[in-house]
């Protein structure tokens, strides 16, 4: 995310967005991975993070493809999606935490 706040400032704020190869190849990597996730797991939060990933990579393409793509369009798509893949992660996480049984008082 870093790295999209820091293009983001870069880019001309009147021209259109363009496309980030280095970002788009991450994105990719990380929806690759979660496929091999999601086909091991019978757990449904991995589904959530892989959908909203690919969503990503597509809006990734769809800046490359269409040119008139703003820069809002982009970021604003991008950044709800990654804080969807975000949730879907802290759920799963969350949920797949072992639960500790509580703690017995210690008797002196």
């Amino acid at each position: 995310m870093l790295d999209g706040f820091g293009s983001e400032a870069l880019e001309d704020w009147n021209g259109r967005h363009k496309a980030q190869p280095s970002i788009l190849a991450i994105d990719i990597a990380f929806t690759i991975f979660m496929v091999f996730v999601v086909a091991r797991t019978r757990t449904q939060w991995p589904k959530y993070a892989l959908a909203a990933n690919t969503l990503i990579v597509t809006t990734h393409l769809g800046a490359l493809v269409g040119p008139q793509v703003t820069r809002w369009d982009f970021f604003t798509l991008y950044y709800a999606l990654s804080f969807a893949v975000l949730a879907a992660l802290l759920y799963g996480a969350l949920a797949e935490a072992p639960v500790r049984p509580p703690a017995s008082p210690k008797t002196t």
